[in-house]
């Protein structure tokens, strides 16, 4: 995953700045999104794994299934993406992308994962302490995942605190040797 990093960043950093100096990031972030779910499905995955689709076939192929959400540079990135072989970290730089879209910002996005719903109210305050504590934006997501057991998994990029019971029964029986 840090080598798939690796090969995204660049691109990344390079479409932030191209959308940040033509005042387009909101555009950027539709088509990149649109994109990582095309590239994220299954069928499009084999062709990209398939030899016989060449790097021309596989670009026309990506920009015909987002063509209302492309302009000219959209499809000229889909193009370089295609005849470098990086395809496969669209999703990455999406969530690249993103982060230095918060960053710029001024805002952090934290998803929170839980075993139980989390009330109205609780939800208004976390956001309020954590914008407090962080000096900075927070847009938060939540999530419910019952084979948590009880208590949440809060991640922030790749800031990840698991106090999930499921995570410390793992981490209980990794200490046992089970």
């Amino acid at each position: 995953m840090k080598e798939k990093s690796a090969l995204a960043r660049p691109y990344a950093k390079a479409v932030f700045e191209f959308a940040l100096q033509h005042d387009a990031l909101e555009k950027w972030s539709v088509m990149l999104n649109v994109l990582s779910q095309i590239i994220l499905h299954k069928k499009i995955q084999a062709a990209i794994n398939n030899p016989k689709f060449s790097v021309e076939q596989l670009a026309e192929l990506i920009e015909s299934l987002a063509a209302d959400f492309l302009n000219e540079y959209g499809h000229n990135f889909i193009r370089l993406l295609a005849e470098r072989k990086r395809l496969v970290v669209l999703p990455i730089i999406t969530n690249l992308f993103q982060a230095y879209c918060a960053e710029y910002e001024g805002t952090i996005s934290i998803k929170i994962t839980s075993a139980l719903p989390v009330e109205s109210d609780i939800q208004a305050r976390f956001t309020s302490v954590l914008q407090q504590t962080l000096k900075r934006g927070v847009s938060l997501e939540y999530d419910v995942d019952a084979t948590l057991i009880g208590g949440a998994i809060i991640r922030a990029g790749d800031f990840v605190i698991d106090g999930s019971v499921r995570g410390k029964l793992t981490r209980l029986a990794e200490c046992l040797g089970e």
